[in-house]
Protein backbone atom coordinates (compact mmCIF):
# COMPACT_ATOMS: atom_id res chain seq x y z
CA UNK A 1 0.00 0.00 0.00
CA UNK A 2 2.50 2.55 1.31
CA UNK A 3 4.89 1.33 -2.69
CA UNK A 4 1.47 2.33 -4.27
CA UNK A 5 1.10 6.00 -2.65
CA UNK A 6 4.22 6.55 -3.28
CA UNK A 7 3.86 5.89 -6.74
CA UNK A 8 1.18 7.68 -7.12
CA UNK A 9 2.41 10.61 -5.44
CA UNK A 10 5.62 10.56 -8.22
CA UNK A 11 2.96 10.26 -10.94
CA UNK A 12 1.35 12.96 -9.66
CA UNK A 13 4.31 15.26 -9.20
CA UNK A 14 5.40 14.17 -12.25
CA UNK A 15 2.50 15.40 -14.25
CA UNK A 16 2.54 18.75 -12.35
CA UNK A 17 5.76 18.92 -13.56
CA UNK A 18 4.85 18.11 -17.23
CA UNK A 19 1.89 20.32 -17.23
CA UNK A 20 4.61 23.46 -15.96
CA UNK A 21 6.61 22.58 -18.65
CA UNK A 22 4.16 22.57 -21.06
CA UNK A 23 2.39 25.72 -19.55
CA UNK A 24 6.11 27.19 -20.24
CA UNK A 25 6.36 26.00 -23.89
CA UNK A 26 2.92 27.23 -24.12
CA UNK A 27 3.86 30.60 -22.76
CA UNK A 28 7.15 30.78 -25.03
CA UNK A 29 5.31 30.06 -28.14
CA UNK A 30 3.25 33.03 -27.09
CA UNK A 31 6.00 35.48 -27.03
CA UNK A 32 6.91 34.50 -30.13
CA UNK A 33 3.89 35.00 -31.87
CA UNK A 34 3.65 38.28 -30.39
CA UNK A 35 6.79 39.44 -31.48
CA UNK A 36 7.04 40.85 -34.80
CA UNK A 37 8.22 38.97 -38.09
CA UNK A 38 11.66 41.80 -38.25
CA UNK A 39 12.00 44.22 -35.46
CA UNK A 40 13.53 46.65 -38.89
CA UNK A 41 11.27 49.01 -40.15
CA UNK A 42 11.12 49.45 -44.03
CA UNK A 43 13.06 51.98 -44.21
CA UNK A 44 16.00 50.40 -42.08
CA UNK A 45 15.67 47.21 -44.59
CA UNK A 46 16.39 49.21 -47.75
CA UNK A 47 19.56 50.89 -46.19
CA UNK A 48 20.68 46.88 -45.08
CA UNK A 49 19.60 45.69 -48.79
CA UNK A 50 21.62 49.00 -50.26
CA UNK A 51 24.97 48.26 -47.94
CA UNK A 52 24.32 44.43 -48.76
CA UNK A 53 23.79 45.28 -53.09
CA UNK A 54 26.78 47.62 -52.90
CA UNK A 55 28.72 44.72 -51.47
CA UNK A 56 27.66 42.50 -54.06
CA UNK A 57 29.01 44.59 -56.87
CA UNK A 58 32.15 43.91 -55.84
CA UNK A 59 32.61 40.28 -57.53
CA UNK A 60 31.05 41.08 -60.35
CA UNK A 61 32.98 44.25 -60.96
CA UNK A 62 36.18 42.81 -60.32
CA UNK A 63 35.83 39.94 -63.36
CA UNK A 64 35.12 42.55 -65.71
CA UNK A 65 36.57 45.89 -64.40
CA UNK A 66 40.04 44.83 -66.67
CA UNK A 67 38.65 43.35 -69.49
CA UNK A 68 39.53 46.69 -71.89
CA UNK A 69 42.54 46.29 -70.54
CA UNK A 70 43.61 42.92 -71.69
CA UNK A 71 45.59 44.13 -74.06
CA UNK A 72 47.66 46.16 -72.46
CA UNK A 73 48.36 43.63 -69.50
CA UNK A 74 49.36 41.31 -72.43
CA UNK A 75 52.04 43.56 -73.50
CA UNK A 76 53.72 44.48 -69.81
CA UNK A 77 53.64 41.01 -69.13
CA UNK A 78 54.95 39.81 -72.27
CA UNK A 79 52.33 36.68 -72.77
CA UNK A 80 49.62 35.83 -75.09
CA UNK A 81 45.91 36.42 -75.45
CA UNK A 82 45.21 32.91 -74.76
CA UNK A 83 46.72 33.19 -71.32
CA UNK A 84 45.58 36.40 -70.63
CA UNK A 85 41.91 35.34 -71.57
CA UNK A 86 42.26 32.36 -69.02
CA UNK A 87 42.49 34.90 -66.41
CA UNK A 88 38.81 35.48 -66.47
CA UNK A 89 37.93 31.88 -67.42
CA UNK A 90 39.80 30.94 -63.84
CA UNK A 91 37.99 33.70 -62.41
CA UNK A 92 34.68 33.12 -63.19
CA UNK A 93 35.33 29.35 -62.43
CA UNK A 94 36.24 30.46 -58.67
CA UNK A 95 33.67 32.61 -58.74
CA UNK A 96 31.22 30.24 -59.15
CA UNK A 97 32.41 27.04 -57.36
CA UNK A 98 34.05 28.91 -53.67
CA UNK A 99 30.33 30.41 -52.99
CA UNK A 100 29.40 26.95 -51.74
CA UNK A 101 31.49 26.80 -49.48
CA UNK A 102 30.79 30.34 -48.26
CA UNK A 103 26.88 30.04 -48.40
CA UNK A 104 26.50 27.15 -46.28
CA UNK A 105 29.11 28.57 -43.39
CA UNK A 106 26.87 31.70 -43.41
CA UNK A 107 23.73 29.55 -42.57
CA UNK A 108 24.98 27.94 -39.93
CA UNK A 109 27.47 30.52 -38.15
CA UNK A 110 26.06 33.96 -39.74
CA UNK A 111 26.56 36.53 -42.05
CA UNK A 112 28.25 38.84 -40.46
CA UNK A 113 32.03 36.51 -39.77
CA UNK A 114 31.87 35.08 -44.10
CA UNK A 115 31.28 39.31 -45.05
CA UNK A 116 34.25 40.42 -42.52
CA UNK A 117 36.79 37.31 -42.73
CA UNK A 118 36.03 37.23 -47.03
CA UNK A 119 36.15 41.20 -47.60
CA UNK A 120 39.98 41.07 -45.94
CA UNK A 121 40.79 38.07 -48.41
CA UNK A 122 39.86 39.81 -51.15
CA UNK A 123 41.05 42.91 -50.31
CA UNK A 124 44.84 41.23 -49.82
CA UNK A 125 44.24 39.58 -53.06
CA UNK A 126 43.54 43.24 -54.76
CA UNK A 127 46.92 44.71 -53.68
CA UNK A 128 48.76 41.57 -54.65
CA UNK A 129 47.21 41.87 -58.17
CA UNK A 130 47.80 45.59 -58.43
CA UNK A 131 51.74 45.05 -57.91
CA UNK A 132 51.89 41.49 -59.72
CA UNK A 133 55.35 41.44 -61.16
CA UNK A 134 54.43 38.43 -64.16
CA UNK A 135 51.77 36.72 -65.26
CA UNK A 136 52.14 33.67 -62.81
CA UNK A 137 51.08 35.88 -60.43
CA UNK A 138 48.31 37.66 -61.54
CA UNK A 139 46.84 34.22 -62.22
CA UNK A 140 47.02 32.82 -59.00
CA UNK A 141 46.08 36.02 -57.02
CA UNK A 142 42.96 36.26 -59.84
CA UNK A 143 42.10 33.20 -58.33
CA UNK A 144 42.58 33.71 -55.07
CA UNK A 145 40.74 37.30 -55.48
CA UNK A 146 37.27 35.29 -56.84
CA UNK A 147 37.70 32.98 -53.75
CA UNK A 148 37.58 35.90 -50.93
CA UNK A 149 34.99 38.08 -53.41
CA UNK A 150 32.58 35.39 -54.43
CA UNK A 151 30.43 35.26 -51.14
CA UNK A 152 29.39 39.02 -51.16
CA UNK A 153 26.33 37.77 -53.48
CA UNK A 154 25.32 35.04 -52.02
CA UNK A 155 25.31 36.45 -48.68
CA UNK A 156 23.17 39.40 -49.81
CA UNK A 157 20.51 37.07 -50.68
CA UNK A 158 20.89 35.27 -47.67
CA UNK A 159 19.96 38.53 -45.80
CA UNK A 160 17.07 39.32 -47.76
CA UNK A 161 15.77 36.07 -47.14
CA UNK A 162 16.30 36.74 -43.13
CA UNK A 163 14.92 39.78 -43.03
CA UNK A 164 11.91 40.25 -45.61
CA UNK A 165 8.62 39.17 -45.69
CA UNK A 166 7.45 36.80 -48.69
CA UNK A 167 5.18 40.14 -49.77
CA UNK A 168 8.51 42.84 -49.52
CA UNK A 169 10.82 39.81 -50.99
CA UNK A 170 10.57 40.77 -54.86
CA UNK A 171 11.21 44.43 -54.13
CA UNK A 172 14.17 44.00 -51.75
CA UNK A 173 15.96 41.40 -53.68
CA UNK A 174 15.62 43.57 -56.72
CA UNK A 175 18.43 45.26 -55.14
CA UNK A 176 20.52 42.47 -54.86
CA UNK A 177 19.72 40.82 -58.12
CA UNK A 178 20.54 44.50 -60.29
CA UNK A 179 23.82 44.58 -58.84
CA UNK A 180 24.65 40.87 -59.69
CA UNK A 181 23.59 41.96 -63.27
CA UNK A 182 24.82 45.29 -63.27
CA UNK A 183 28.16 44.84 -61.73
CA UNK A 184 29.57 42.94 -65.14
CA UNK A 185 28.03 45.90 -67.18
CA UNK A 186 29.46 48.92 -65.25
CA UNK A 187 32.98 47.68 -64.62
CA UNK A 188 34.15 47.63 -68.11
CA UNK A 189 33.12 51.70 -68.25
CA UNK A 190 35.22 52.11 -65.27
CA UNK A 191 37.66 49.84 -66.39
CA UNK A 192 38.17 51.78 -69.77
CA UNK A 193 38.09 54.58 -68.52
CA UNK A 194 40.49 53.98 -66.03
CA UNK A 195 42.74 51.69 -68.17
CA UNK A 196 42.82 55.04 -71.08
CA UNK A 197 44.09 57.51 -68.50
CA UNK A 198 46.00 55.81 -65.92
CA UNK A 199 47.08 52.12 -66.29
CA UNK A 200 45.95 48.53 -65.99
CA UNK A 201 47.25 48.52 -62.28
CA UNK A 202 44.72 51.37 -61.21
CA UNK A 203 41.57 49.17 -61.66
CA UNK A 204 42.82 46.78 -58.97
CA UNK A 205 43.49 50.28 -56.69
CA UNK A 206 39.82 51.24 -57.10
CA UNK A 207 38.73 48.09 -55.97
CA UNK A 208 41.00 48.35 -53.01
CA UNK A 209 39.13 51.39 -51.74
CA UNK A 210 35.94 50.45 -52.92
CA UNK A 211 36.05 47.40 -51.09
CA UNK A 212 37.64 49.00 -47.68
CA UNK A 213 34.99 51.83 -47.58
CA UNK A 214 32.39 48.31 -47.70
CA UNK A 215 34.11 46.73 -45.09
CA UNK A 216 34.50 49.33 -42.61
CA UNK A 217 30.69 49.56 -43.05
CA UNK A 218 30.07 46.00 -42.86
CA UNK A 219 31.90 46.33 -39.69
CA UNK A 220 30.18 49.55 -37.85
CA UNK A 221 26.30 49.02 -39.33
CA UNK A 222 25.25 45.60 -40.49
CA UNK A 223 23.65 43.82 -37.81
CA UNK A 224 23.61 40.15 -37.97
CA UNK A 225 20.69 38.40 -39.26
CA UNK A 226 20.31 34.52 -39.66
CA UNK A 227 16.90 33.82 -38.03
CA UNK A 228 18.47 30.75 -36.26
CA UNK A 229 21.15 33.15 -34.04
CA UNK A 230 19.17 36.28 -33.79
CA UNK A 231 16.23 35.52 -34.70
CA UNK A 232 13.78 38.53 -35.83
CA UNK A 233 16.77 40.31 -35.13
CA UNK A 234 16.50 41.12 -31.19
CA UNK A 235 19.12 38.29 -30.45
CA UNK A 236 22.69 38.85 -30.01
CA UNK A 237 25.17 37.11 -31.94
CA UNK A 238 27.92 38.25 -34.04
CA UNK A 239 27.33 42.07 -32.63
CA UNK A 240 28.16 45.13 -34.62
CA UNK A 241 30.26 47.45 -32.23
CA UNK A 242 27.61 49.42 -31.36
CA UNK A 243 25.78 46.18 -30.32
CA UNK A 244 28.89 45.32 -28.00
CA UNK A 245 29.10 48.66 -26.16
CA UNK A 246 25.33 48.65 -25.68
CA UNK A 247 24.86 45.12 -24.43
CA UNK A 248 28.23 45.26 -22.41
CA UNK A 249 26.90 48.45 -20.53
CA UNK A 250 23.22 46.74 -20.10
CA UNK A 251 24.97 43.71 -18.85
CA UNK A 252 26.94 45.68 -16.08
CA UNK A 253 23.43 46.75 -14.47
CA UNK A 254 21.41 43.25 -15.04
CA UNK A 255 22.56 39.72 -15.25
CA UNK A 256 20.04 38.85 -17.55
CA UNK A 257 21.57 40.41 -20.19
CA UNK A 258 24.29 37.51 -20.82
CA UNK A 259 21.65 35.01 -20.23
CA UNK A 260 19.55 36.36 -22.48
CA UNK A 261 22.26 36.00 -25.78
CA UNK A 262 23.33 32.28 -24.29
CA UNK A 263 20.16 30.45 -26.19
CA UNK A 264 20.70 31.97 -29.46
CA UNK A 265 24.61 31.13 -29.85
CA UNK A 266 23.17 27.29 -29.05
CA UNK A 267 21.45 27.38 -32.46
CA UNK A 268 24.61 27.08 -34.48
CA UNK A 269 24.65 23.97 -36.25
CA UNK A 270 27.53 22.03 -37.94
CA UNK A 271 27.19 23.53 -42.00
CA UNK A 272 26.28 21.39 -44.60
CA UNK A 273 29.36 22.10 -47.25
CA UNK A 274 26.57 19.83 -49.70
CA UNK A 275 23.54 21.56 -49.12
CA UNK A 276 23.95 24.25 -52.53
CA UNK A 277 25.03 20.99 -55.15
CA UNK A 278 21.61 18.99 -53.32
CA UNK A 279 19.59 21.79 -54.71
CA UNK A 280 20.81 20.54 -58.34
CA UNK A 281 19.11 17.05 -57.48
CA UNK A 282 15.44 18.80 -56.56
CA UNK A 283 13.68 18.51 -60.56
CA UNK A 284 12.41 22.29 -60.16
CA UNK A 285 15.01 24.07 -58.91
CA UNK A 286 17.50 21.86 -60.87
CA UNK A 287 15.14 23.32 -63.91
CA UNK A 288 15.24 27.24 -62.78
CA UNK A 289 19.07 26.65 -61.84
CA UNK A 290 19.61 25.33 -65.50
CA UNK A 291 17.55 28.23 -67.38
CA UNK A 292 19.24 30.92 -65.38
CA UNK A 293 22.65 29.87 -66.42
CA UNK A 294 21.54 29.56 -70.28
CA UNK A 295 20.60 33.49 -69.91
CA UNK A 296 23.63 34.07 -68.07
CA UNK A 297 25.35 32.47 -70.72
CA UNK A 298 24.07 34.77 -73.18
CA UNK A 299 24.27 37.87 -71.32
CA UNK A 300 28.60 37.01 -70.64
CA UNK A 301 28.75 36.28 -74.44
CA UNK A 302 27.18 39.75 -75.56
CA UNK A 303 29.66 41.36 -73.19
CA UNK A 304 32.86 39.70 -73.71
CA UNK A 305 32.17 40.21 -77.87
CA UNK A 306 31.29 44.04 -77.64
CA UNK A 307 35.18 45.09 -77.19
CA UNK A 308 36.38 43.41 -80.58
CA UNK A 309 33.22 43.50 -82.36
CA UNK A 310 32.54 47.47 -81.63
CA UNK A 311 36.23 48.39 -81.93
CA UNK A 312 36.29 46.68 -85.48
CA UNK A 313 32.20 47.44 -87.13
CA UNK A 314 32.40 51.18 -85.20
CA UNK A 315 36.14 52.23 -84.98
CA UNK A 316 35.30 52.76 -81.58
CA UNK A 317 38.66 53.45 -79.21
CA UNK A 318 38.46 51.60 -75.49
CA UNK A 319 36.38 54.75 -73.74
CA UNK A 320 33.80 54.45 -76.33
CA UNK A 321 33.50 51.10 -75.90
CA UNK A 322 32.98 51.09 -72.68
CA UNK A 323 30.61 53.69 -72.79
CA UNK A 324 28.58 50.92 -74.91
CA UNK A 325 27.86 49.03 -72.03
CA UNK A 326 25.22 51.66 -70.34
CA UNK A 327 22.05 50.58 -72.17
CA UNK A 328 22.25 47.40 -70.93
CA UNK A 329 23.40 48.11 -67.09
CA UNK A 330 20.05 50.81 -67.27
CA UNK A 331 17.89 47.78 -68.62
CA UNK A 332 19.02 46.09 -65.99
CA UNK A 333 18.26 48.16 -63.34
CA UNK A 334 14.72 49.26 -64.54
CA UNK A 335 14.12 45.37 -65.06
CA UNK A 336 14.79 44.28 -61.71
CA UNK A 337 13.20 46.88 -59.56
CA UNK A 338 10.04 47.03 -61.94
CA UNK A 339 9.53 43.21 -61.62
CA UNK A 340 10.05 43.39 -58.29
CA UNK A 341 7.35 45.46 -57.85
CA UNK A 342 5.21 43.21 -59.88
CA UNK A 343 5.60 40.74 -57.96
CA UNK A 344 5.21 41.64 -54.56
CA UNK A 345 2.04 43.42 -55.83
CA UNK A 346 0.85 40.44 -57.50
CA UNK A 347 1.80 38.54 -54.12
CA UNK A 348 -0.21 40.62 -52.04
CA UNK A 349 -3.19 40.04 -54.26
CA UNK A 350 -3.00 36.28 -54.27
CA UNK A 351 -2.72 36.20 -51.12
CA UNK A 352 -6.16 38.36 -50.83
CA UNK A 353 -7.91 35.53 -52.92
CA UNK A 354 -7.24 33.02 -50.80
CA UNK A 355 -8.60 35.41 -48.15
CA UNK A 356 -5.44 35.69 -46.20
CA UNK A 357 -4.04 38.52 -44.12
CA UNK A 358 -1.55 40.92 -45.99
CA UNK A 359 1.57 40.14 -44.49
CA UNK A 360 3.16 42.93 -42.65
CA UNK A 361 5.91 42.94 -40.18
CA UNK A 362 4.25 42.99 -37.14
CA UNK A 363 3.56 39.54 -37.57
CA UNK A 364 5.75 36.59 -35.80
CA UNK A 365 5.05 33.94 -38.90
CA UNK A 366 3.07 33.79 -42.54
CA UNK A 367 2.32 30.54 -43.47
CA UNK A 368 0.92 29.90 -46.70
CA UNK A 369 -1.57 27.60 -47.35
CA UNK A 370 -0.22 23.71 -49.35
CA UNK A 371 -2.30 24.48 -52.50
CA UNK A 372 -1.03 28.80 -53.11
CA UNK A 373 0.08 29.06 -56.67
CA UNK A 374 3.75 30.38 -55.13
CA UNK A 375 4.99 29.33 -58.85
CA UNK A 376 2.31 31.58 -60.22
CA UNK A 377 3.10 34.35 -58.71
CA UNK A 378 6.65 34.70 -59.04
CA UNK A 379 6.86 33.10 -62.90
CA UNK A 380 3.63 34.51 -64.35
CA UNK A 381 5.29 36.69 -66.94
CA UNK A 382 8.43 34.83 -67.24
CA UNK A 383 7.50 33.44 -70.31
CA UNK A 384 6.77 36.88 -71.97
CA UNK A 385 10.79 37.99 -70.94
CA UNK A 386 11.53 34.30 -72.51
CA UNK A 387 10.69 34.93 -75.88
CA UNK A 388 11.65 38.50 -75.78
CA UNK A 389 14.98 37.45 -75.15
CA UNK A 390 15.22 34.98 -77.54
CA UNK A 391 13.62 37.50 -80.46
CA UNK A 392 16.34 39.96 -79.05
CA UNK A 393 19.48 38.12 -79.21
CA UNK A 394 18.80 37.12 -82.59
CA UNK A 395 18.39 40.30 -83.82
CA UNK A 396 21.85 41.47 -81.91
CA UNK A 397 23.76 38.39 -83.57
CA UNK A 398 21.94 39.53 -87.18
CA UNK A 399 22.59 43.52 -86.59
CA UNK A 400 25.82 43.22 -85.90
CA UNK A 401 27.14 40.66 -88.55
CA UNK A 402 25.08 43.67 -90.93
CA UNK A 403 26.74 46.60 -89.44
CA UNK A 404 23.33 48.54 -88.91
CA UNK A 405 23.85 51.40 -87.07
CA UNK A 406 25.42 51.81 -83.22
CA UNK A 407 22.20 52.80 -82.21
CA UNK A 408 20.31 49.67 -83.05
CA UNK A 409 22.51 47.24 -81.10
CA UNK A 410 22.45 49.30 -78.23
CA UNK A 411 18.78 49.06 -77.68
CA UNK A 412 18.51 46.06 -78.06
CA UNK A 413 21.22 45.59 -75.31
CA UNK A 414 18.71 47.66 -73.27
CA UNK A 415 15.76 45.42 -74.01
CA UNK A 416 17.61 42.32 -73.24
CA UNK A 417 18.66 43.92 -70.43
CA UNK A 418 14.97 44.24 -68.67
CA UNK A 419 14.46 40.47 -68.85
CA UNK A 420 17.60 38.95 -67.83
CA UNK A 421 17.45 40.68 -65.15
CA UNK A 422 13.84 40.49 -64.44
CA UNK A 423 13.94 36.75 -65.12
CA UNK A 424 16.60 36.30 -62.59
CA UNK A 425 14.87 38.02 -60.24
CA UNK A 426 11.83 36.60 -60.35
CA UNK A 427 13.68 32.78 -60.20
CA UNK A 428 15.98 34.18 -57.17
CA UNK A 429 12.69 35.07 -54.88
CA UNK A 430 10.82 32.05 -56.06
CA UNK A 431 14.04 29.79 -54.84
CA UNK A 432 14.19 31.70 -51.61
CA UNK A 433 10.71 31.53 -51.06
CA UNK A 434 11.00 27.67 -51.21
CA UNK A 435 13.71 27.28 -48.98
CA UNK A 436 13.25 29.55 -45.97
CA UNK A 437 16.66 30.21 -44.08
CA UNK A 438 18.88 28.81 -46.75
CA UNK A 439 19.08 32.28 -48.93
CA UNK A 440 23.02 32.47 -49.06
CA UNK A 441 22.80 27.95 -49.88
CA UNK A 442 20.23 28.34 -52.56
CA UNK A 443 22.11 31.39 -54.25
CA UNK A 444 25.17 29.82 -54.08
CA UNK A 445 23.95 26.90 -56.19
CA UNK A 446 22.23 29.97 -58.63
CA UNK A 447 25.79 31.70 -58.76
CA UNK A 448 27.61 28.04 -59.14
CA UNK A 449 24.90 28.01 -62.25
CA UNK A 450 25.49 31.36 -63.56
CA UNK A 451 29.21 31.11 -63.51
CA UNK A 452 29.96 27.64 -65.12
CA UNK A 453 27.73 28.16 -68.05
CA UNK A 454 28.32 31.95 -67.98
CA UNK A 455 32.04 30.97 -68.59
CA UNK A 456 30.92 28.89 -71.49
CA UNK A 457 29.49 32.00 -72.97
CA UNK A 458 32.11 34.39 -72.59
CA UNK A 459 34.53 31.43 -73.97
Amino acid sequence: MEANERASVVEANSGENTMQQLSIADKNDQQQLQQPFSIYSWKQKVAISILVSLTGLISPMSGSIYLPGLNAIQEELNTTATLINLTVTCYMVFQGVSPTLWGSLSDSWGRRPIYLSTLIVYLGTCVGCALAPDYASLLVLRMLQAFGSSSVIALGSGVMSDIALPSERGTLSAYVSSMQLLGPVIAPIIGGAVTEQLDWRWTFWIMTFYSGILFIAILLFLPETLRILVGNGSGYANPTPFQWFQHHRRSKHSSNASIEARPNMDHRSRPNLLAPLLYFLQPELAMILFYYGVIAGVMYAIMVSIPNLYASIYGLNELQVGLCYIPLGVGCVLGAFSNGHLMDKRFKATAKKYGLEPPNNKQARFALPGDFPLFQCRLKTLWIYGVVESIVTLTYGWVLQQHVHIAVPLILQFLFGICVTATSNAMQTLMIDLNPGKGASITASNNLSRCLLGSIGGH
